[in-house]
């Protein structure tokens, strides 16, 4: 679990150092059913949502482990500051949920699946799924 506490504190910090002594090399992070490959690669896009969600905080709410994995259900507290998906900075203040599921590996973080309710932040900045036509 503290390997997984220390990547969350990372996230908080953006501290990209830190990430990446907790990241495999070939790390993959899954997501909406698109997976990210490699540590440098998940770097990059954390730079791109740090961008656009600034100041942020990830509180973990509950935490489970049992052999390689470490799940956390955790609550997010971003400020929509700057462009995201096509839709200017707003400044509203975001409250929403999300799960990771973490796989060790040789004492780093191999594998992140993250769910986390996207409609819910879209919503508050002002974005709507729509579905096909």
């Amino acid at each position: 679990k503290e390997l997984a506490r220390r990547l969350i504190h990372a996230f908080d910090e953006e501290d990209f150092e830190v990430m990446g002594e907790l990241l495999a090399q070939d790390f993959r992070y899954h997501q909406n059913g698109k997976v990210e490959d490699g540590a440098d690669g998940f770097r990059a896009m954390m730079r791109r949502v740090y961008a656009a969600w600034q100041p942020h905080r990830i509180v973990i709410d509950d935490e489970i482990a049992e052999g390689d994995r470490v799940v956390f259900r955790m609550t997010a507290y971003d400020t929509h500051s700057g462009p995201y998906r096509g839709v200017a900075a707003t400044g509203a203040e975001l409250t929403w949920s999300l799960m990771f599921i973490f796989r060790i590996a040789n004492g780093r973080i191999a594998e992140i699946w993250r769910a986390g309710d996207d409609v819910v932040r879209f919503e508050q900045v002002g974005l709507r799924i729509v579905g096909p036509s």
